[in-house]
């Protein structure tokens, strides 16, 4: 499916508005995950106005960054994208997880391997996406395993008005 996409991409014209377009592959094969950044969202309503695309078959709600966090010299490749996306109730939860969760993570002193963490609110407030970046999949493993993670579950698991739907 990316295969068919990226293929598109490649021969077609560049899609106006569009600043970047990725495309990553989950680990066991079975999922394809694909992340458009537009220059705005006129840009991409225009898109789906022109392409025909129905407003209710456009997919996920539209995300912004809220908080990023990663080294500033840090310019190692990343070879593992891990995602977790949330549902939660309303902006105000939204802000305050995403802020709990930042408080959380280490500044220093975290796995070699991690290389970033980027939390991303939905726009109409009823979702949070998480994705962090890791130099490798054993990496990661390696940092679950570890016990790493153990304190960012917790949040995960136990604040209010925020339900985990879907991690990879």
């Amino acid at each position: 499916m990316a295969d068919t996409d990226i293929g598109e991409y490649d021969r077609g014209p560049w899609v106006r508005g569009i600043a970047a377009l990725s495309w990553f592959l989950s680990t066991d094969q079975e999922t394809v995950l694909t992340c458009a950044q537009w220059t705005s969202a006129t840009a991409h309503d225009a898109y789906l106005r022109d392409s025909g695309t129905a407003a209710a078959l456009a997919g996920p709600p539209r995300y912004r960054l809220y908080r990023s966090l990663a080294q500033a010299d840090e310019t190692r490749p990343p070879g593992c994208l891990v995602t977790a996306a949330f549902d939660v109730d309303g902006p105000a939860c939204q802000r305050h997880f995403v802020d709990t969760l930042t408080a959380a993570l280490p500044t220093e002193g975290s796995h070699p391997g991690a290389l970033s963490a980027h939390l991303l609110l939905s726009a109409d407030g009823t979702r949070v996406l998480n994705y962090t970046e890791w130099t490798s999949a054993e990496a990661h493993q390696e940092a679950a395993e570890s016990g790493l993670h153990d304190k960012v579950h917790e949040i995960f698991s136990h604040t209010p008005g925020v339900r985990l739907t879907h991690g990879r």
